[in-house]
């Protein structure tokens, strides 16, 4: 899912992207 991909990418960015894909 969508969700999860984002939680990849926040896990991966030290949770930075995390605001980047809100």
């Amino acid at each position: 899912p969508e969700d999860w991909d984002r939680y990849i990418t926040v896990r991966s960015n030290g949770g930075l992207n995390q605001m980047r894909t809100g």
